[in-house]
């Protein structure tokens, strides 16, 4: 079963925090600033009100190291929310009367037990999961839908 009502409100909060986030990086840092656009801005530069400095150079990253954790890390995050929405469904199931106690908590400790392995490994890893693992960890998630369903339907 799949939730219209989950997917608005994720949207709805995805929507609002790039608003917020665009909003907020229009706010000047310094309160004295005057905002873009406002009469103040309009005043002509001259070379006594500039300020001279020198931009400080930025250090740029190793190209095979950005690439790979950005390529990467994702990895955890896909399993962290593969693990939600089980974890959701355990819930659900167990509220309506579908899963016994003893099955909702076995079930509830076999999705930590794969969350806790997944982080544990991506730590040992610098923080990103190899794909083997991914991998597996893929095959565990869909072994626990498989089990809640027959647990479920029988």
């Amino acid at each position: 079963m799949r939730s219209h009502i989950l997917k608005a409100a994720l949207a709805a909060a995805l929507v609002s925090t790039s608003i917020a986030g665009a909003f907020a990086a229009s706010l000047p840092a310094d309160p004295g600033t005057p905002m873009p656009g406002t009469a103040a801005q309009a005043q002509p530069v001259t070379p006594n009100t500039m300020t001279m400095t020198s931009p400080t150079p930025a250090t740029p990253k190793p190209a095979h190291t950005a690439m790979r954790h950005e390529t990467l890390r994702p990895r955890l995050a896909h399993i962290d929310r593969r693990l939600g929405e089980a974890n959701e469904r355990i819930r659900v199931d167990h509220g309506r009367g579908y899963l016994t106690a003893a099955e909702y908590r076995a079930f509830r400790a076999r999705s930590h037990e794969i969350r806790m392995e997944a982080q544990r490994t991506a730590a040992n890893h610098q923080g990103v999961l190899p794909k083997a693992n991914f991998i597996a960890f893929q095959n565990r998630i869909d072994r626990l839908n498989r089990e809640i369903h027959h647990a479920v339907t029988t």
